[in-house]
């Protein structure tokens, strides 16, 4: 399978993910227009990557901000990996980070990480 690898901008986020490797990695700032068509690509690639995933697969977020419709396509997203986890042989760990005094997205982390039953953490990050 092939990484998913977009470039992010003033509206999108930057994505990397990596199905040899398990790690999927989302961050930026995420206000598109159409969320939909934005994340049809990488819902996509999730679900294919959920037929058949590492043993050990690990989702990071870190956004500078989400709008409402971004957010539930987040929880979508993180909804497909952590049923992974479900799975005998499979294990997922769900890791949010926000900026160091950013009160909202850590409380954006917190309510997502409260939704799902794979390992999860929230991280205080200096900027990247």
């Amino acid at each position: 399978m092939e990484p998913l690898i977009i470039t992010g901008d003033e509206v999108t986020p930057q994505i990397n993910f990596n199905a040899q490797t398990g790690y999927l990695y989302m961050s930026g700032v995420a206000i598109p227009e159409d969320v939909r068509t934005m994340f049809k690509p990488v819902k996509d690639w999730i679900q294919k990557y959920a037929e058949n995933p590492q043993p050990a697969t690990e989702l990071c977020f870190y956004f500078e901000y989400l709008n409402t419709a971004a957010t539930k396509m987040v929880f979508e997203l993180s909804d497909i990996i952590s049923a992974i986890h479900g799975r005998e042989d499979c294990r997922v760990k769900l890791t949010w980070q926000y900026t160091r005094g950013d009160l909202e997205m850590h409380e954006l982390g917190e309510e997502i990480i409260e939704e799902f039953f794979c390992l999860t953490e929230i991280q205080a990050v200096d900027e990247l």
